[in-house]
């Protein structure tokens, strides 16, 4: 009887410990996130997060703000602690396939649908299409003139 005493107290420990854990993970990433996506530990608004709005889904509610993303976000996953120790990748299937900063709001822009194809049809941007991307360089523009 005791052991088993002593097994829960050791399994209610752990629980413990995983639920601070998570509260100082959620604390750390609640700061840096730019539209308060994440509202509790594990649990994110899809309408406010950056990623589901510019990749995923229209959403009836306006986003005030898709903090100069067109595709992604990812700033919640280079605030997470848990993500700072994680070693860098050391295959190169994981390097970018191309520099997205060096394409200007006027190429996205001015881009056809088969030119889009050609340079985007097989990366992670298909998708999103050209449609969803000319739209959101489109709402950082309009957020940019304000």
């Amino acid at each position: 009887m005791v052991q088993k005493r002593n097994r829960i107290r050791s399994d209610d420990e752990k629980n413990v410990k995983f639920r601070l854990r998570s509260i100082v993970w959620y604390r750390v990433t609640i700061g840096k996130q730019p539209t308060g996506a994440i509202v509790a530990p594990k649990v994110i608004d899809t309408n406010r997060c950056i990623s589901c709005r510019t990749i995923e889904k229209e959403s009836d509610s306006a986003l005030p703000d898709l903090d100069g993303w067109i595709f992604g976000c990812d700033r919640c996953q280079s605030c997470c602690p848990h993500n700072q120790k994680a070693p860098m990748h050391r295959s190169p299937h994981f390097d970018p396939l191309f520099d997205p900063l060096t394409i200007s709001d006027r190429e996205w822009l001015a881009m056809s649908e088969e030119e889009f194809l050609l340079r985007f049809g097989n990366t992670p941007l298909a998708r999103s299409g050209l449609r969803r991307i000319q739209q959101n360089v489109r709402i950082n523009q309009e957020k940019n003139e304000e």
